[in-house]
């Protein structure tokens, strides 16, 4: 009956839901316990979820048989700013504008489960987790540079990913010290970005130098989402140095998605005849993988009632498909990628056992935005500008088998600004803050 109900469970969580992420297009934690840590704790044991998502190794370390399920509910407050000085192009300028996307309530599920008997070296582990994505919803307005009609901008920019990771765990204890782990993780991604930026837009002029000129260009949709698969590996260990200090290492191999595709239309209404005349089909697609990342952890436990959690992670974005590379825009007004740099991030958390029922937990997250400011642009659809998370969390003791988990984390307002391309004296910027609640809870048997 246990096992028919978690499959019930994780095939509804596969349902896509929002996602919106905080290190880079990664969310800094899973769970109401790992967020509220945040995100710290591949070198220490505290839940199947936060295992699950930071080092498989950490199973061994989780006796008996666990289920948690936790579900967060966040909201964000995203805006984009354009400006410019008046220039040959732009004779009159553009004052500085701001328009807010219209954002709502964003749901992100985890499911986890583990078995490790006492008697065993080994430990299993499967999940289904809500672990990367991205979202915007900017409508029409014709006093921003970026969000215009088209063909002089955007138009209504609409985005979103959806990343859930289904991971297959397995760990072996090698000695009272040591444990390995690995899983083979199962991606199931949906993703939708209107217009599309990286295919040939339908043009009906060219600049002096040949290339296509971007204020006869219109962009073409893709209407719905679609969604790829794919897998990645990933690896850890876990070692107890003393009584009072362990650590951990894990890494997981990129995610080759492949390339999502959706079937559309030619978008100039300019264009009557040929077969790029307005309305006619056309395919189009992008390639965007996901990166490979790696973790190492610090655990200290002073005493019984004292935890401390110290990570720190490398997510390798610059050498992957579409999210990566150089960025920028051709001659072709095609995005040649998003341009995304390679960053690191710090994570901090404290456990501290009050009493016999209650667990308190804080945690505070640092990361680099992977956006370079020169490419500000290029992640109008991408909008990752967090830098900061402050986390809380409690659990509540219900029975020896059974506890209550909530969580919180605040993301204050950042903004990155950089230049609009191929606007001379122009700019644009983009500001984001988080503020969300997780509620969760675990058996053990």
């Amino acid at each position: 009956m246990l096992k028919k109900t978690l499959f019930l469970v994780a095939g509804s969580m596969l349902a896509a839901v929002p996602v919106l992420a905080g290190n880079g297009h990664l969310l800094h934690g899973v769970g109401a316990i790992n967020s509220s840590l945040g995100g710290s704790g591949a070198g220490m044991p505290f839940d199947v979820l936060g295992a699950l998502h930071t080092n498989p190794a950490l199973l061994t370390q989780l006796d008996d048989m666990h289920v948690a399920m936790s579900v967060e509910v966040f909201v964000d407050d995203l805006k984009a700013t354009t400006e410019a000085s008046p220039s040959a192009a732009l004779p009159q300028g553009a004052p500085r504008h701001k328009t807010e996307s219209d954002g709502e309530p964003g749901i992100l599920p985890a499911l986890g489960w583990s078995l490790h008997k006492p008697d065993s070296k080994w430990a299993y582990g499967f999940g289904v987790l809500a672990v990367a994505g991205f979202r915007t919803n900017y409508p029409v307005d014709a006093q921003s540079l970026l969000l215009a009609p088209q063909p002089n901008g955007f138009g209504r920019l609409s985005t979103e990913l959806q990343v859930t990771k289904i991971p297959f765990a397995l760990a072996y204890q090698v000695n009272p010290d040591l444990s390995i782990g690995g899983s083979f993780n199962f991606y199931v991604s949906r993703l939708i970005i209107n217009p599309l930026p990286v295919v040939v837009p339908d043009c009906t002029g060219t600049l002096p130098n040949g290339d296509l000129d971007p204020t006869t260009c219109y962009r073409p949709n893709t209407g719905v989402m679609v969604t790829e698969f794919a897998t990645s590996v990933q690896l850890g260990l876990y070692y107890e140095m003393t009584d009072a200090w362990s650590l951990g290492f894990s890494y997981t191999s990129n995610i080759n998605t492949g390339e999502y595709e959706w079937n559309s239309a030619h978008a100039n209404p300019d264009i009557t005849s040929g077969p790029n005349a307005f309305g006619n089909p056309r395919r189009i697609g992008i390639d965007l993988d996901q990166p490979a990342n790696a973790v190492l952890g610090f655990g200290y436990r002073p005493n019984d009632k004292l935890k401390v959690a110290f990570d720190v992670r490398w997510v390798g974005y610059s050498t992957e498909k579409g999210i990566g590379g150089q960025g920028g825009i051709n001659g072709q007004q095609q995005l040649v990628s998003i341009g995304w740099r390679d960053i690191w991030i710090a994570m901090l958390g404290v456990e501290y056992q009050a009493s016999e029922d209650w667990t308190l937990r804080a945690g505070l997250n640092f990361n680099q935005s992977p956006i370079r400011e020169s490419l500000t642009l290029n992640s109008g659809g991408t909008p990752s500008v967090f830098e900061e998370h402050y986390t809380v969390g409690v659990s509540r003791k219900i029975t020896d088998h059974f506890k209550i988990d909530l969580g919180a984390y605040y993301t204050p307002a950042n903004e990155i600004e950089g230049p609009f391309i191929g606007v001379p004296n122009a700019t644009v910027a983009f500001e984001n803050s988080i503020l969300s609640a997780l509620a969760g809870f675990s058996f053990s048997f």
